[in-house]
């Protein structure tokens, strides 16, 4: 299961989240042979929380299906129970007006250092990703290719970003007896990125995510060529010291007093 089309909103004392859950259920029929069902669940949640209108929230979902039954089997009713785990993190943008090179007489500043990241700059680059991958038997038909990206690895080398990752790969193909069978494909890849501002000591904060569909084209029943295209979102920060003063005392000097009341 997956869930795409997140929709996330913040409302005083909690966040609406609406999404869908796409499934892919595979099955064997009463012939013993393995099929394939697609199905679709619409959801809406709402999760209490200390919120305010306008707050902004970012939502990570993950579904599992926790337990599921064939009512009255043999027949074509599935019951399922789905656990849907939701982490929010709610930000508020607050601006802060902090005061520098404060001195004077009287004058008593109390100091805090404080650690500030400016984003020193975003990239977005997409790069492809070719692969050729022989099947074990012939195929009537490639029916999906399903993709995720794991283990992300990232590393700086002179002006260059170097992004690592593995392409996960299930390729689900009809033989000629039909029936759909399936085969996993792991491929390391690198996505290298000329960002003159870099150096090892800066934080780097990378997404990788799968634009659309795996293209793919069977060749003489056995070879799956495919292509992917992997969109890299790199927000590049360096974290710096700053002194600034949070309170300002003035002690009136004694000579402005006038001591002969």
């Amino acid at each position: 299961s997956e869930v795409s089309g997140i929709q996330v909103k913040a409302k005083t004392g909690l966040i609406i989240v609406r999404g869908v859950l796409y499934q892919h259920i595979f099955l064997i029929d009463v012939e013993n042979k393995v099929r394939h069902v697609n199905n679709t669940i619409p959801f809406f949640v709402s999760v209490p929380l200390e919120t305010r209108t306008g707050m902004e929230v970012q939502v990570y979902m993950n579904a599992v299906v926790n337990k599921f039954e064939l009512v009255n089997s043999p027949s074509k009713n599935l019951r399922q129970s789905i656990l849907i785990d939701i982490l929010a993190i709610i930000t508020e943008t607050q601006q802060v007006d902090v005061a520098l090179g404060i001195r004077g007489s009287g004058v008593e500043v109390e100091r805090k250092l404080l650690k500030i990241e400016p984003i020193l700059t975003d990239v977005n680059e997409s790069a492809l990703i070719d692969t050729d991958i022989k099947l074990p038997m012939k195929a009537k038909k490639v029916f999906k290719i399903f993709a995720e990206i794991k283990d992300v690895q990232t590393h700086s080398n002179n002006e260059n970003l170097i992004i690592g990752g593995v392409l996960y790969k299930k390729i689900y193909f009809v033989d000629f007896n039909g029936l759909l069978r399936h085969m996993k494909e792991e491929i390391p890849f690198q996505i290298i990125l000329n960002v003159p501002e870099a150096s090892p000591d800066m934080t780097f904060q990378v997404r990788l995510t799968i634009v659309g569909e795996i293209a793919f084209q069977l060749i003489d029943r056995r070879v799956v060529r495919q292509t992917a295209i992997v969109e890299a979102l790199v927000k590049i920060t360096e974290t710096q010291p700053l002194e600034a003063a949070v309170d300002v005392i003035w002690r009136i000097p004694k000579k402005y007093f006038n001591l002969d009341l």
